[in-house]
């Protein structure tokens, strides 16, 4: 016995059952966790169920959180055991799980709740198979599972099968929901494991397509894990999660991309003025402190790695600017701003991210004859550069050094000759 109990009040109703060979029908009304519930029970053979048979039954539940139908049927050989069509719907997720005695206020839920399909239930577990949900207007099919252990442990699997999923309004949210979806309660006690295909996702600035993922649910920690997609014009697998940490929640973000198109990646951040094109391969590890702030790259950490082929870097002519003379500023004349290109066949490209701020090593454009290696910082706050550009040949770095300032939107280019003999302190530019 698990000394939980229940306080039903305000109760009134009716029992018709002519004789023990005729069916029973029990109606009430009641008040229960505060809401008004009107409640109706028929059996086709109540005596028989009772003896350890089964009997035709047909169950509704209708209050304000909830309305539950099932009709089917119940026997009794070990435990209660029902099977047959269920129907539920709930205006809102958070106040029917409430309403059930399972605290979720710290999480985000969607709103309302559809759902149908066959039902296999016990005291203690439940499958729907066939069911068709409905979840804030995303449609879906597939099974579900739910169970309770002896210690009332909630877990919750299956595989659901959507359509289209719209995650553009809560991606673009930066205050409440997102605050919600990387909070979770201490004592929920609950554990999610659900497999999820969708034929598309909108997450707002991100398009997929052909999307297979899973989503996980353990305590205080949870993933998304997209393990199949098409994105950016390329195969796209990512990870996005909470991980608690001693010292608060830790959000990670795993992704990578192959084959993807270069130029829509560089579309994800329309306000800057150099781009590039090509095909390409992503790589991010990132983490920060809540899903806000990775949005906002506001205190950011990990690293982002780029290789791309046949392509080029748009809106800068590298090679015309180190031809060009001695510190000769240029802020959008003929070598920076749209219709200028440094055309590459493979350009290679690291950044280390600390608290928002990357750093670019080990980065380089390469042509059959040329080799331009670049090094620098970006403000991905402000959109702020510090880079330099010089060419490399057999023989060492050329004197010529250009050096990238301003904005991703609006940036500053100047040219000067460097000291061969200068020491390693030269190859960190700061802002």
């Amino acid at each position: 016995m698990t000394g939980h109990r229940e306080n039903i009040t305000s109760i009134k109703g009716s029992i018709i059952w002519p004789s023990s060979d005729d069916p029973a029908t029990v109606q009430v009304t009641s008040i229960w966790h505060g809401e008004i519930v009107v409640s109706a029970l028929e059996l086709s053979k109540p005596l028989e169920l009772m003896a350890g048979g089964e009997s035709e039954a047909t169950v509704e539940f209708e209050s304000a959180p909830a309305a539950i139908k099932f009709s089917g049927t119940a026997n009794m050989l070990s435990d209660l055991f029902v099977k047959g069509q269920l129907d539920l719907n709930t205006p809102s997720l958070r106040r029917f799980l409430e309403f059930f005695g399972t605290d979720f206020t710290d999480y985000y839920l969607p709103g309302s709740i559809n759902l149908s399909g066959d039902i296999e239930a016990t005291g203690a577990t439940m499958r729907i198979s066939e069911a068709e949900i409905s979840i804030a207007d995303h449609k879906a099919t597939g099974v579900m599972s739910l169970s309770r252990d002896e210690v009332e442990n909630a877990s919750i699997d299956g595989t659901l099968a959507f359509d289209t999923i719209d995650l553009s309004n809560f991606i673009t949210d930066t205050s409440a929901n997102i605050e919600q979806i990387t909070t979770t309660g201490e004592n929920n006690g609950i554990k999610v494991d659900l497999r999820v295909s969708a034929n598309s996702i909108d997450a707002g600035f991100l398009q997929l397509t052909e999307v297979a993922a899973a989503v996980n649910v353990t305590g205080d920690n949870w993933t998304f894990d997209v393990g199949d997609s098409q994105a950016l014009g390329g195969n796209l697998i990512a990870k996005i999660g909470r991980r608690q940490e001693e010292d608060g929640p830790l959000i990670l973000m795993e992704l990578s991309a192959d084959a993807v198109d270069a130029a829509a990646v560089s579309e994800l951040f329309p306000e800057r003025l150099i781009g590039m094109t090509g095909k390409g391969n992503f790589n991010a590890s990132l983490r920060s402190k809540s899903f806000a702030d990775l949005l906002n790259t506001n205190g950011l950490n990990g690293s982002v790695t780029a290789r791309l082929v046949d392509g080029s870097v748009t809106g800068i002519d590298i090679p015309q600017l180190l031809a060009g003379s001695n510190q000769r500023p240029s802020t959008g004349s003929g070598e920076v701003g749209p219709g200028n290109t440094t055309a590459f066949e493979s350009a290679q490209f690291n950044f280390f991210i600390n608290n928002g701020i990357a750093s670019i090593s080990q980065s380089s454009i390469n042509n059959e004859n040329t080799r331009i290696q670049m090094i620098g910082r970006v403000d991905l706050r402000q959109g702020n550069l510090a880079l330099r550009a010089q060419e490399v040949t057999d023989e060492g770095p050329e004197a010529e050094r250009l050096f990238i300032g301003g904005t991703l939107k609006a940036p500053l280019v100047s040219l000067k000759k460097s000291d061969l003999k200068e020491d390693a302190q030269t190859n960190t530019i700061s802002n």
